[in-house]
C-alpha cells in the first residue's frame, strides 16, 4: 500500500451552526418584542388601576343616575345621589370631617368644600328633603323636575377630579426641602473669588 494514501483522511462534514450568539437581526427582534411586552403590561396595569379607582366607580354611578333621571322616581335618584355625594366627600376629606353632618350643616359644609363653588345651600335642598319624604307625599316628589336633579348630578362631577395636595403635605414638603438646602449649604465650602 502506498504510504501517501495512508495519510489521506476521509472528507469530514461541516460543523453544525451554533445557535448562540444570535445574529444582530434576532437581537433587534428580541428588543422590539420586549418593548411591546412592557408597553402592553403598562397599558394593562393602567386599565386595571383605572377600573379599581374610586373615581371611576363614582363616575359610572353618576352617569347611570343621569340616564335614570327620567325613568326612575325623583325620590330614588335623590336618595342615591345624596348617598354617593356623602361617600365621595368621605373619601376626599375623611370620615371625621363630614360623616356626622346632617341637614343645613351638611349643605354649608358642601358649600365650603366644593371645588367648583356650587351653591349647595341654595340649590341642594332636594338632597336633604326628598330622600326623607314619606312615600305617599306626592306633592313633594312631583314638584321635583328632572333638570334640577341633572344639575345636581353635574355639580358632583368636579368632586371626582384629582385633588391637590393638602396644605399639611405641602408644608411638610417645603420644610423637608429647606432642611436639605440648609444641610447642603452648611457642608459646601464657600469660596471667595474677591481679590
Amino acid at each position: 500500500m502506498n504510504p501517501t494514501l495512508a495519510q489521506l483522511r476521509d472528507i469530514r462534514g461541516l460543523d453544525p451552526l451554533p445557535w448562540w450568539p444570535l445574529a444582530p437581526g434576532w437581537w433587534v427582534m428580541a428588543g422590539i418584542l420586549t418593548m411591546l411586552l412592557i408597553v402592553g403590561l403598562l397599558i394593562a396595569w393602567w386599565v386595571h388601576i383605572w377600573h379599581q379607582d374610586w373615581r371611576s366607580d363614582a363616575y359610572h354611578r353618576l352617569s347611570e343616575l343621569g340616564t335614570r333621571v327620567h325613568q326612575a322616581g325623583a325620590k330614588e335618584v335623590a336618595t342615591q345621589l345624596s348617598e354617593l355625594l356623602r361617600r365621595i366627600a368621605m373619601v376626599r376629606y375623611g370620615r371625621m370631617a363630614c360623616a356626622s353632618l346632617t341637614g343645613e350643616d351638611w349643605l354649608h359644609w358642601l358649600d365650603a368644600k366644593d371645588p367648583a363653588g356650587f351653591r349647595w345651600s341654595e340649590r341642594g335642598r332636594i338632597l336633604i328633603d326628598l330622600p326623607y319624604a314619606p312615600p305617599r307625599d306626592q306633592v313633594r316628589t312631583a314638584g321635583t323636575d328632572p333638570d334640577s336633579l341633572r344639575t345636581l348630578i353635574e355639580a358632583v362631577l368636579p368632586w371626582l377630579e384629582r385633588e391637590p395636595l393638602p396644605a399639611s403635605r405641602i408644608g411638610s414638603w417645603k420644610a423637608w426641602v429647606s432642611r436639605w438646602e440648609k444641610l447642603i449649604a452648611e457642608r459646601m465650602p464657600t469660596h471667595s473669588f474677591t481679590r
